[in-house]
């Protein structure tokens, strides 16, 4: 954690540093400044994750920095002085500590700190989850009919579908044809376009069914499968171009 401390008095905040890496070695003091101005040039060019902050320093009360630039990163005040207690938790205070700081207080004031942190975090990805748009929930199973039986088949076991007149049928890899109460545009909103893509206006193809493919007339592809079918399977010219793209991904 990078820690940076405002204290006119060097000693002071010497002592501050040392209790600080006593109660964990790996915290980084950033720096130490001793008057408004140079806490002000600091916060304006660096960032860290804490601060502790006397409030009267040599130039004035530290009240001002927080006039003078927008400070989010949280406070924790040290003084000699009781009065300020309400004022700072006006600005980024989580703590208020009296001097002299005893090493008890500051363990209980970085508590704190790490307290609020996680809530913050936990509530941030939470939040993050919410608005982030959801993962597509594809169909994984469909129901399919041959004569008068209906089936549920795995997607994964399709090779293809093929609209026919006014008709849609699923082609298996266990090479049976079986009716598909769907159109072509509805079977391309609930499956998986990293598996499934329209080739053209009759064809929807499984990509791991794809066993070969080849340059064909007027800038269409042909393509073969590993489950051989009776039907030419042709990428459209207008489709070619983003066949290419999918089959990379």
């Amino acid at each position: 954690m990078n820690i940076l401390i405002v204290e006119d008095e060097a000693l002071l905040a010497e002592e501050l540093e040392e209790k600080l890496l006593h109660i964990n070695s790996s915290y980084n003091i950033v720096a130490k400044l001793q008057e408004v101005d140079e806490a002000v040039e600091w916060l304006n060019n660096n960032s860290c994750d804490l601060i502790f902050m006397d409030i009267q320093l040599s130039d004035g009360l530290s009240f001002s920095i927080f006039d003078k630039i927008q400070i989010t990163t949280p406070v924790i005040f040290t003084t000699a002085y009781d009065q300020y207690a309400i004022r700072a938790f006006d600005v980024n205070s989580i703590a208020y500590i009296l001097k002299p700081v005893e090493e008890a207080e500051i363990k209980k004031a970085l508590s704190k700190y790490d307290l609020l942190k996680h809530s913050y975090i936990g509530n941030l990805q939470k939040l993050i989850a919410e608005i982030q748009p959801q993962k597509p929930s594809y169909k994984e199973q469909l129901i399919l009919t041959h004569g008068t039986v209906k089936k549920i088949v795995n997607v994964n076991e399709i090779s293809y579908f093929q609209a026919d007149d006014r008709y849609v049928f699923a082609f298996t890899t266990f090479a049976k044809r079986l009716f598909c109460d769907s159109t072509l545009r509805d079977l391309e909103d609930t499956l998986n376009s990293d598996l499934f893509f329209r080739i053209n206006r009759t064809f929807i193809v499984r990509k791991d069914e794809i066993d070969e493919w080849h340059p064909y007339s007027k800038g269409r592809i042909k393509i073969h499968l590993k489950h051989k079918s009776s039907e030419e399977l042709i990428v459209s010219r207008a489709r070619s171009q983003q066949f290419k793209l999918w089959l990379r991904n």
